[in-house]
């Protein structure tokens, strides 16, 4: 347990210092379809900040094993932004104001943190999506003073157009050129035999001229 403590509190501290080094890059707006894998991020990261402050190092640790392939998407998502927007510096640098600012929040509340975040762990760990996760962020403002805000005119990504459900058609009535189906046990009606023609009428010979 000192060992697992020691490390947390060693990657916190590293965390902090890359924030004082590091100089200041004008945050950008993200799209909205990627506001829940930053806000997740934020999540994740006041979890680890919870873990050292309140010695909660093992739920945090069964949370990021319950949830390793969500966070993995999570952090692709982040990855993937970033390679298109300001590069790995400017990942870097938001993992950093992410640590710093999580920091700033536990120290404003001093000894009242772990009793204001006690249920924070029971809540988080059931949840199966990053919606869930991000929706949990926003609403206790973890992330505010470091997300990027969504751009102006941005939306989330419509779901996949669906084919309009077919209207029921009502009860008999058949689709067109469709047969009417026959009852069962019922034999086909024969068709009536074609009509042999009619001999038509002999014409009386032509009256010879005299």
């Amino acid at each position: 347990m000192a060992a697992t403590n020691t490390r947390f509190r060693s990657m916190l501290a590293g965390v902090a210092l890359a924030a004082l080094a590091t100089p200041a890059i004008a945050q950008q707006c993200i799209p909205a379809s990627q506001q829940a894998s930053f806000s997740a991020y934020a999540l994740q990261n006041y979890l680890m900040v919870m873990a050292i402050t309140c010695d909660r190092q093992d739920d945090y640790n069964r949370f990021v094993t319950q949830h390793r392939a969500l966070l993995g998407g999570v952090e692709r998502d982040l990855r993937n932004h970033f390679a298109r927007h300001g590069g790995a510096r400017a990942h870097d640098l938001f993992k950093t104001n992410a640590a710093n600012g999580n920091s700033q929040a536990n120290l404003r509340q001093g000894n009242l943190f772990c009793g204001n975040t006690a249920q924070a762990f029971p809540t988080v760990l059931p949840m199966t999506t990053r919606d869930q996760m991000a929706q949990y962020a926003q609403t206790n403002r973890i992330g505010a003073d470091f997300v990027p805000p969504v751009c102006a005119g941005s939306t989330a990504t419509p779901a996949a157009t669906q084919r309009p459900p077919q209207q029921p058609r009502p009860q008999g009535q058949q689709p067109q050129g469709q047969q009417q189906p026959r009852p069962q046990g019922q034999p086909a009606q024969p068709r009536p035999a074609s009509q042999p023609a009619q001999p038509r009428p002999a014409q009386p010979a032509a009256t010879p001229r005299s």
